[in-house]
């Protein structure tokens, strides 16, 4: 099968409620882009509410890749489909306003540099901008979001929506499928940088995102496997000696005043998961 030229192709991960999956997909038609939606929780619903909508490729790689893997699994798709320059990586309860592409586009086309371009990020409301990108101390292994407006280079761009240069991909690689869920995204960034990719925030078009609807509340089994296993892990992976020993001594407090809170809200379940995240255990 001959392939098709495409400028982007834009790919959505979806998990959980479906509803915010059609919207997302809703909000892409006037980009006149080629979408992949990747089904991590073979949903045959969604397959068949997604039919209408000819701009869409349904693919299902049969059990839950999670973010990183669904989006490693849905740009290879796309890179058999068709030839693109870049992807549009989108989490599924995001809404795009027309124009975005076209502006991340012209962007990535100016900035010959630009491994990662993120757009705004706002709030439900579509007012309070949330993202525009984000740092990181990898002496404490933390990942911080920002709201700066003022555009430029970023340490990592917010994989609710950024879009990569399909050249870069190929040179540095796609997710690390080793962190499962968070801090995928700063990874990836970092890891670009080291290539002589940077990641840029620019005003270009909007992406609204109505929160965490995929992944449950801050003591959810899951979140509490991930979240602290993933921030040593990014220290582990990119930082020098001395980073990671300021990390390890900066942890331990933070780590005892974290599970001071769990046993406090009566989350022992949920703590038994943290720490086995945190002693690189299988999750309970």
């Amino acid at each position: 099968m001959q392939k098709k030229d495409n400028q982007t192709v834009i790919i959505i991960v979806h998990f959980g409620d479906r509803s915010f999956t059609i919207e997302c997909v809703k909000s892409l038609e006037k980009e006149e882009r080629p979408t992949i939606v990747v089904d991590n929780a073979s949903d045959e619903k969604l397959r068949k509410l997604l039919s209408p909508y000819s701009w869409v490729t349904y693919t299902d790689p049969g059990k839950n890749l999670f973010y990183g893997g669904g989006m490693n699994w849905g740009m290879e798709k796309a890179a058999s489909l068709y030839s693109p320059d870049y992807f549009f990586l989108l989490n599924n309860d995001t809404v795009v306003a027309p124009g975005t592409v076209q502006a991340m586009e012209k962007k990535m086309e100016e900035v010959r540099d630009a491994g990662i371009i993120g757009p705004p990020i706002y709030y439900e409301d579509g007012k309070t901008l949330w993202i525009t990108g984000g740092t990181v101390d990898l002496r404490k292994g933390f990942p911080k979001y920002t709201a700066t407006t003022k555009p430029g280079v970023r340490d990592f761009i917010c994989g609710a929506a950024m879009m990569v240069r399909e050249k870069a991909i190929k040179n540095v690689g796609g997710f690390d499928l080793d962190f499962g869920m968070y801090a995928e995204d700063v990874d990836l960034s970092l890891r670009f940088r080291s290539k002589g990719w940077e990641s840029y925030f620019f005003h270009a078009g909007k992406v609204v995102h109505v929160g965490s609807a995929s992944s449950g509340s801050q003591y959810g089994k899951l979140q509490s496997y991930y979240r602290w296993r993933n921030r040593l892990m990014i220290v582990f992976k990119n930082g020098n000696f001395l980073e990671k020993l300021s990390t390890l001594i900066w942890m331990g407090p933070v780590i005892l005043r974290d599970t001071f809170l769990y046993l406090r809200s009566n989350k022992k379940k949920e703590l038994s998961y943290c720490w086995a995240g945190l002693l690189g255990k299988k999750m309970p």
